[in-house]
């Protein structure tokens, strides 16, 4: 079977060939690697799975220090006055 490359490196797997490799559409990262002896591009499908439930109030206490901004360490009360700080400073 044939597939084209795009202008942005992309293909399209045909149908067919994914059913072969009993790849799914749960199935949507890949480790990809180049086999030389077989002159082969490889795909593996992976898996990513979480096992540590990070609890809130380490969530909360990353939020605060990761609000912390600059030499003076200014502190931004909210995420939306964050992202305006960040978006007004990458106008500049």
């Amino acid at each position: 079977m044939l597939v084209r490359r795009t202008s942005k490196n992309q293909l399209t797997l045909p149908k067919a060939i994914l059913e072969k490799a009993g790849i799914g559409r749960q199935d949507d990262t890949f480790e990809a690697e180049y086999d030389k002896r077989r002159h082969a591009i490889l795909l593996r499908p992976v898996r990513v799975v979480i096992e540590e439930k990070i609890s809130d109030e380490a969530i909360d206490r990353f939020e605060k220090e990761a609000l912390r901004i600059g030499p003076q360490e200014k502190i931004l009360k909210s995420r939306q006055e964050a992202d305006r700080f960040l978006q007004d400073r990458l106008k500049k």
